[in-house]
């Protein structure tokens, strides 16, 4: 009987949770928020990028048992996702306000 090593379950855990939810949420949100002009377009890129390539570093560095790799994929994926909470409620103010006023 084998055993799994410790660090595949948090690789894979961090993974799912971060690669599906995380951008499974943020993708939700922009389509229901898609009026046209966006709050901070800009930030979509950022948002992807960040989020994404900091979880594969941190998967990577959990994996490797590396704390300098974890060290620094953690902060890049962490302002990505602050970026995205940022860009993400100011899109769900500006689309409540495109709402019109119910009879």
């Amino acid at each position: 009987l084998t055993s799994i090593p410790a660090w595949l379950v948090f690789a894979l855990d961090h993974a799912i949770f971060v690669g599906v939810m995380s951008n499974l949420i943020f993708g939700l949100v922009m389509l229901a928020t898609d009026t046209g002009s966006r709050a901070w377009a800009w930030a979509d890129d950022v948002i992807f990028w960040g989020m994404n390539i900091g979880m594969i570093g941190f998967v990577v560095g959990l994996a490797m048992d590396s704390a300098e790799i974890k060290r620094v994929s953690s902060p890049i994926m962490g302002v990505a996702i602050l970026i995205g909470l940022a860009a993400m409620a100011m899109r769900l103010v500006e689309a409540r306000r495109a709402e019109p006023a119910a009879a």
